[in-house]
């Protein structure tokens, strides 16, 4: 869902653009779903790099960001090449051992 806002974005090059800001109602990895998450929209040219020293294409089709990159847990097996990716579940874990901790006493115990 494309916005009117617009924002001035920039990386290690000292290069800005301006780009369009956004929202994906919902996206879906696997089994994992996570709604409203923010985007920017950049022109596909952004995301071509040219080439590699055999000649193979170097593009791709976006980013992930932190904002997605940070919802999910990832677990790597470099080993046998695979990677599994769940919702994260820490802040509820967290919430639970907080309030066991509040509902035994707290510091006053």
């Amino acid at each position: 869902m494309p916005s009117s806002d617009s924002i001035i974005v920039g990386g290690n090059t000292g290069r800005t653009e301006k780009v369009t800001k956004g929202t994906i109602p919902m996206l879906q990895i696997g089994n994992n779903t996570i709604k409203n998450i923010s985007v920017i929209t950049v022109p596909d040219n952004q995301l071509d790099f040219g080439f590699d020293k055999e000649g193979n294409k170097l593009s791709v089709n976006g980013f992930l960001g932190w904002n997605v990159i940070n919802k999910f847990k990832w677990m790597i097996n470099p080993l046998i090449f695979n990677f599994y990716i769940s919702v994260r579940k820490i802040k509820i874990f967290l919430l639970l051992i907080f309030i066991l901790y509040v509902a035994n006493g707290g510091i006053n115990k």
